[in-house]
């Protein structure tokens, strides 16, 4: 990614980056007013980032094979994403007290943490969606939420067979 370009950009809202694994921290600095993030597990990104992100809203952290796990959103980095309200990663590492930080998360999805546990609804007061490994714990149907839904399915291999 060429930072000169993307410094024309300042005003870009939304990046989807799922085959890139070559940003930095200095290139995302760049785009300060970033709603929704979409990146690949193994990015050069540091959890720093995430305090100079601050109208992050939609944060997705895809993985390409079944052994990648995020590692870039730990206790630390969830201190600065107060603001996220959709959360989709595969990460090891977190537990259900983490998620006190993030009292506006509406859609989680994580996968491959056998640590997380459906009393993570507790630290979540305004969740619609919550999918923990390919299990979904709650979910509060609307339009918004049901297109999410859909589109969770195509992106992780989760099949759902209706929505009601």
């Amino acid at each position: 990614i060429n930072p000169h370009n993307l410094a024309r950009c300042s005003r870009v809202q939304t990046l989807i980056l799922p085959n890139c694994n070559m940003i930095s921290d200095n290139v995302l600095m760049l785009l300060p007013y970033l709603e929704s993030l979409t990146i690949r597990t193994g990015s050069s990104l540091t959890e720093d980032i995430f305090r100079h992100l601050n109208y992050l809203t939609t944060l997705q952290i895809l993985s390409h094979s079944p052994d990648d796990f995020d590692e870039l959103v730990n206790l630390k980095s969830l201190g600065y994403l107060s603001r996220l309200e959709m959360l989709h990663l595969r990460n090891e590492i977190l537990r259900d007290e983490h998620f006190y930080h993030l009292r506006n998360l509406k859609v989680l999805i994580l996968d491959g943490n056998k640590y997380v546990t459906p009393g993570i609804l507790n630290y979540l007061p305004k969740i619609e969606v919550c999918i923990l490994n390919r299990k979904l714990y709650k979910y509060i149907s609307s339009t918004r939420n049901n297109n999410i839904i859909k589109k969770i399915g195509r992106l992780c291999s989760v099949k759902i067979y209706s929505i009601h």
